[in-house]
């Protein structure tokens, strides 16, 4: 049985860092990449996927490999619907899906 293997991404207003961890929270890889978030949230939500993978190739996986993801995200959430609503620190971000 292959253990299960898991990627946190923190979606800050100055960096996006991701971690991949173990089934025991053991830290394989991590990786951190500009927000950038003045230049939009569809360049957000790449660059969220594009941190996501590059933690995941720094741990030697390939995606399919990655069991589930968590985002933890600045301001108010509507977390059934998926929608990072009005971040404070990610203007001019409103209303982003990111599930």
């Amino acid at each position: 049985m292959t253990t299960p293997l898991f990627v946190g991404l923190d979606v800050g207003g100055t960096t996006m860092k991701a971690g991949v961890v173990d089934d025991a929270g053991r830290t394989l890889a991590s990786v951190s990449l500009p927000t950038e978030a003045h230049r939009g949230q569809a360049l957000g939500l790449d660059r969220m996927c594009e941190t996501i993978r590059q933690a995941a190739v720094a741990a030697g996986l390939k995606m399919s490999a990655i069991s589930a993801i968590g985002v933890a995200t600045p301001g108010t959430m509507d977390i059934p619907g998926g929608l990072i609503l009005d971040p404070p620190n990610l203007k001019p971000w409103r209303n982003v899906p990111v599930r």
